[in-house]
């Protein structure tokens, strides 16, 4: 808010703001934009490298369970309900992929 406001101070001089009004603005905005800016780059970093896991879910699409379980429990809980077991994967029954199979185009 100290930003758009400093900014609208900045972009209408026309409204009698005297000189010492406009360089307070200039001021305010400037630092106000430099907290952002930190702010930004805090958040692009802890949602990249700062949290383990993150980058490799997003390159990638896919997360390990710890991970899922402890940013997205909802979602984790979700897709647990939903699975398939392993013991079902490993037997390779129909039941388990659906009833159908996978189709080769020649």
């Amino acid at each position: 808010m100290v930003v758009i406001i400093s900014g609208l101070v900045l972009d209408f001089p026309n409204y009698g703001q005297a000189r010492d009004t406009m360089q307070w603005a200039n001021l305010v905005h400037g630092i106000g934009a430099l907290g952002l800016t930190a702010v930004a780059l805090g958040h692009i970093y802890i949602g990249t490298l700062g949290t383990e896991g993150s980058l490799e879910g997003m390159a990638t699409g896919y997360v390990d369970e710890t991970w899922a379980k402890e940013h997205h429990n909802l979602w984790y809980e979700e897709v647990k309900e939903s699975a398939v077991p392993e013991e079902q994967l490993a037997t390779g029954s129909k039941e388990a992929t659906g009833g159908s199979s996978p189709q080769s185009s020649t």
